[in-house]
């Protein structure tokens, strides 16, 4: 990750060429099956992957008042494991 923009988006350093064609990603436990073409394509609640505006990948919460960082720091697992 290199930086949580103001809306709680985790943005990283991975350009969109690094991204393989049928990625699949996991944030807290929660899958995200591929990228999405924009935050606004999932509904509310639903985790979002995306190619940002600066051309790297990005991860939102669909249209919801949560945050993706609210949903890690309030997550029981990492990468798919419980927490020791």
């Amino acid at each position: 990750m290199a930086h949580i923009d103001v809306f709680g988006n985790l943005i990283t350093n991975i350009a969109r060429a690094k991204v393989p064609d049928g990625a699949g990603f996991r944030i807290a436990g929660r899958k995200i099956a591929s990228l999405s073409e924009s935050y606004s394509n999932v509904g509310s609640g639903e985790l979002v992957a995306y190619i940002g505006s600066r051309e790297t990948l990005e991860f939102a919460l669909g249209a919801s008042r949560g945050t993706v960082v609210e949903l890690v720091l309030a997550a029981d697992v990492v990468d798919g494991a419980p927490h020791e």
